[in-house]
């Protein structure tokens, strides 16, 4: 009898790890790159990163492991690293980062899980004090008392939040500086991020199929019945660009199209051992794509909805 096997969103591991050396995992940094970090004042922008599968899913339960390269700063109790477990929503979020010398600073990140190793360095730069950051061309926000200096503070963690929230991530010109204010007694010191997201920034979505999709088709000859309830997607680009995925853990399936404000195509191509093809076929409405997807004899429905999360169709 041939057995059958509905790849849930929340079970897909079942397949096994991915072998050495054809790691899917991947680190997103959502805060710590480009920081600015002051040493008088012992404050510094704290990183948080993400850890993501091949089909752009939060990967809860991965050791994430950050070292400071060199002596510029250290983690609480002078320890130069640092070992955490990411959340259920795949975030890693360090605390206790201390500058203690000047300088360019760079913090290793390793996430492993399962066999698999994803690593990526953030990079940050300390200054001595909040005037060598401004005069090394740093802007930094006016501290005309407690409450300019919260309000400061405030408007520049939120700056971080949307920016975070929209992928992450600056370019170098981004470095506008530090928002420093007096808040309790202490400078709040936090990243100049992007107000809107850009152009090329990549956006995570989650897709969600109706019925399952039926992938056994790209699977070898004689394999189990492989049903995918849902995945991640990954659109490069802002109001238009370019669309590269997969599904399946291992992937079995990979998608690779365009979209514009309006409208998404795409091919499907196996990659898990069969050769069945199929194509990819959305509309915008409002929040969501919605249109259909044909993977060899099969046509179902598809709706992405922006961010990571359960595809509605894997309850």
């Amino acid at each position: 009898m041939t057995r059958h096997l509905v790849l849930a969103f929340a079970t897909a591991l079942v397949f096994g790890p991915v072998a050495l050396g054809q790691s899917a995992l991947r680190i997103v940094v959502l805060e710590g790159e480009d920081g600015v970090n002051i040493v008088d004042k012992q404050t510094a922008v704290q990183p948080v990163v993400l850890v993501r599968d091949q089909n752009n899913l939060p990967v809860a339960g991965a050791s994430v492991v950050f070292r400071i390269a060199g002596r510029g700063a250290q983690f609480a109790g002078r320890s130069q690293q640092l070992t955490l477990t990411s959340d259920a929503a795949g975030r890693a979020a360090v605390s206790g980062l201390n500058p203690t010398g000047t300088g360019r600073l760079q913090i290793q990140v390793r996430a492993t899980f399962q066999r698999q190793v994803a690593t990526t360095t953030i990079h940050q730069t300390n200054f001595a004090t909040q005037a060598a950051a401004q005069a090394a061309g740093v802007t930094t926000a006016a501290t005309g008392g407690a409450a300019a200096g919260a309000t400061a503070g405030a408007a520049a963690v939120g700056a971080a939040t949307s920016g975070a929230s929209a992928g992450g991530g600056l370019s170098a010109v981004a470095i506008g500086g530090i928002a420093a204010g007096a808040v309790g007694g202490s400078v709040v010191a936090v990243k100049a991020v992007k107000a809107s997201k850009g152009d090329n920034e990549d956006s995570a979505w989650t897709i969600s199929f109706t019925p399952n999709l039926n992938a056994t088709p790209c699977l070898p000859a004689g394999a189990a019945t492989l049903l995918l309830c849902g995945s991640g997607m990954n659109l490069k680009g802002g109001t238009s660009g370019s669309i590269e995925s997969t599904f399946g853990i291992p992937a079995v399936v990979r998608v690779d199209g365009t979209f514009t404000a309006t409208t998404m195509n795409g091919t499907l191509t196996c990659i898990g051992g069969g050769n069945a093809s199929g194509v990819l076929v959305a509309t915008r409405n409002g929040a969501t794509w919605d249109g259909t997807m044909t993977l060899g004899a099969q046509t179902i429905s598809i709706q992405l909805t922006e961010g990571l999360g359960t595809p509605s169709s894997c309850h």
